[in-house]
């Protein structure tokens, strides 16, 4: 596959996961709590594995939604195919229908958001002050990844076929 004269390699599923939250700049939107939401968590709070890892599937778990979302416009309006799509990697590696495919994504997309919760319920090992702001921060990740479904679903015009 090329994008204009560049070569590009088809994507696997475990190369997906760990691209797809910069793919769809859903790190902006979580990199930017401490910003937007007034979340000033620390440095070592951040680099706990519990905290990346529930920052990660939030991050995937919003791009996931947004697969399920685009691909009918990606498949219409993409020279590539969709190639970037949980669903069309899905349908390439196991040999799905995209029928199938999309119920599995959707089972992934689910299961994403369970592992989060479940996970998030496991961060608060701090003192009370940052164990008050991580609270903040999973519930602002939760407005984020809700916020891209309401968006995706509500807003017509992005998405015509919904």
């Amino acid at each position: 596959m090329n994008v204009g004269n560049v070569p590009c390699k088809k994507l696997h599923l475990d190369e997906y996961y760990e691209l797809r939250q910069y793919l769809g700049a859903a790190y902006l939107a979580t990199d930017s709590l401490d910003i937007t939401a007034n979340i000033p968590l620390s440095d070592e709070v951040f680099s706990d594995e519990k905290v990346q890892r529930i920052t990660q599937i939030c991050r995937n778990t919003i791009c996931f939604a947004n697969d399920l979302f685009s691909l009918g416009k990606e498949m219409a309006h993409s020279h590539l195919g969709a190639e970037f799509n949980l669903v069309t990697i899905l349908v390439r590696e196991r040999d799905l229908s995209i029928e199938s495919a999309i119920y599995e994504a959707v089972a992934i997309h689910d299961q994403s958001v369970e592992n989060f919760i479940k996970i998030s319920e496991q961060i608060y090992r701090f003192d009370e002050k940052t164990n008050r702001l991580l609270e903040k921060y999973v519930a602002a990740m939760g407005f984020l990844m809700k916020g891209n479904i309401d968006w995706s679903t509500k807003d017509i015009i992005r998405y015509p076929h919904i």
